[in-house]
């Protein structure tokens, strides 16, 4: 299942800009996330609101509000930035679920574009990931991000953005980080169906079967989202409601019907990968 149609939202849509300034983006690095922000600022449409944060252990606005792009509030946090020190490490949970709480009323989309290198060295409890996930999906929050380091943590990354409706992009080698950032820009108001109501059904027995993520991803033109069922299926499908911030969080019924499996050997990572999920609610797909 995705999105069908590639529209732009019909509103504006508040931006959360968060940039790593822990001490692995020391030097370079923080140039480059600066100049990765000053990309998406300068390719923003009008109608956007945005705040700028600097992030490690905690999330520090460097702003008042949100405002336009193009005004004085995003310039000076922009200079605030590039005077900041990279110092600790980065808590990933306790800056995105900080950041969550930043929004105002709500917009017609609501998103957190994130720069840097991921989590630090501490790890990842998996029952607060799944939390601060669940938070950012029930907000309606999509989080994207751009991979900038040395070591990014791009599965973290990437488990975010598939909760929540985001993507990820890790430029390489020789991307100008101004043309990453307003590729970033452009990702992270891209429109997003939200999925209630989830149901899977099929001819067999419910308890033969799960699914992992524990929740459906969010649907997005652009993507497909991955969900892995385990148990015998015979004539599946999943029935759902849709909700659409982009049309005024307007919900309507969908169904997908889930093909029948056909095993393949180049295939079998797949039982592992599911088993692996089980314990953690499939929070690091």
């Amino acid at each position: 299942l995705r999105a069908t149609t590639a529209r732009e939202p019909a509103g504006a849509v508040d931006v959360v800009l968060l940039v790593d300034t822990s001490a692995s983006q020391a030097g370079d690095l923080l140039a480059r996330s600066v100049d990765a922000v000053q990309g998406l600022l300068d390719k923003a449409r009008p109608s956007d609101r945005f705040r700028i944060a600097a992030v490690d252990v905690g999330c520090t606005p460097l702003d008042e509000g949100f405002a336009p792009a193009a005004g004085a509030p995003a310039r000076a946090a922009l200079q605030k930035l590039a005077d900041r020190t990279p110092l600790g490490s980065t808590d990933i949970i306790a800056v995105l679920d900080a950041a969550a709480d930043l929004f105002e009323a709500p917009a017609a989309g609501r998103a957190i574009g994130y720069v840097g290198d991921g989590p630090g060295l501490n790890g990842i409890d998996a029952a607060d990931f799944f939390a601060v996930q669940e938070k950012l999906r029930t907000r309606r929050i999509a989080v994207s991000s751009i991979g900038i380091g040395r070591q990014v943590d791009w599965p973290c990354l990437a488990a975010v953005a598939n909760a929540t409706g985001g993507m990820l992009l890790v430029p390489e080698e020789g991307t100008a980080a101004r043309d990453a950032g307003a590729r970033l820009g452009a990702l992270a108001i891209g429109p997003v169906l939200w999925p209630e109501d989830v149901v899977l059904s099929a001819r067999t027995p419910a308890a033969d079967y799960r699914g992992r993520p524990g929740r459906l991803p969010p649907l997005r033109s652009d993507r497909y989202p991955i969900l892995l069922i385990g148990g015998r299926l015979e004539e599946g499908r999943r029935d759902m409601v849709l909700e659409s911030p982009a049309e005024g969080h307007a919900k309507r019924q969908a169904m997908g019907e889930i093909p029948k499996a056909e095993p393949r050997l180049e295939n079998a990572y797949l039982c592992e990968l599911f088993r692996n999920a089980v314990p953690i609610n499939g929070a690091f797909l």
